[in-house]
């Protein structure tokens, strides 16, 4: 993070610190790999690897500024933000993941079904291309930043295609690490000591926001 913020990072592109109220509601559209195995057999196979899978990921539009709530009687198709949606789903192959109560443990699964989730905008588009049928219950509207891992990603991995093993190693870590270091939880730390109660209540409105 502190590679990226004092050499890549664009002045001109606005990258908020959110309130723990948002950051909570964020958090919820940041799941895990699809990984399950729907053939666990065949004969003549390939099988492929898409080279720094999370790196090339953060090529993407990334969501930047403040966010804003979003009229979701415009739909989906102009939407770049966060929403809490209800969604049937009734593909083989179901694309939008869930954490559900398995065991007493909370276990990621890709339903079928009707369920309710928060999700990012790009994975609501994608698997409204596949037939599912999507319902805005609320949402966030984010600006749309172009180009902001860019400097630092491809110079990176030209360096980790290039170097040596250990080499390799380093910049891989510099490159995914970042990716990691965006979906880490923050811990909010505050003291204030002062009399005055309608201070009190301002900050307190303000933190919850």
């Amino acid at each position: 993070m502190e590679l990226f913020r004092k050499r890549n990072l664009d002045e001109q592109i606005k990258i908020r610190m959110f309130s723990k109220k948002m950051q909570n509601l964020i958090s919820k559209a940041y799941y895990g790999a699809h990984t399950a195995v729907y053939k666990p057999f065949g004969k003549k196979l390939y099988y492929y690897d898409i080279n720094s899978l999370y790196p090339y990921c953060m090529l993407n539009s990334m969501p930047v500024g403040t966010p804003k709530k979003y009229d979701i009687n415009k739909g989906l198709k102009h939407f770049f933000g966060f929403s809490l949606v209800k969604v049937p789903v009734t593909l083989n192959i179901p694309v939008l993941p869930l954490y559900v109560k398995i065991e007493g443990q909370d276990r990621l699964v890709f339903p079928t079904g009707t369920f309710k989730g928060y999700y990012f905008s790009e994975e609501l588009k994608y698997a409204e291309s596949l037939g599912c049928k999507i319902e805005l219950i609320e949402a966030w509207e984010f600006q749309k930043g172009e180009n902001v891992f860019r400097n630092y990603v491809e110079p990176l991995f030209e360096l980790k295609r290039t170097g040596n093993k250990d080499e390799r190693d380093v910049f891989k870590l510099c490159l995914n690490t970042l990716y990691g270091k965006w979906g880490q939880h923050r811990e909010y730390r505050m003291n204030i000591i002062t009399s005055d109660l309608s201070l009190m209540e301002q900050i307190e409105k303000h933190l919850l926001m």
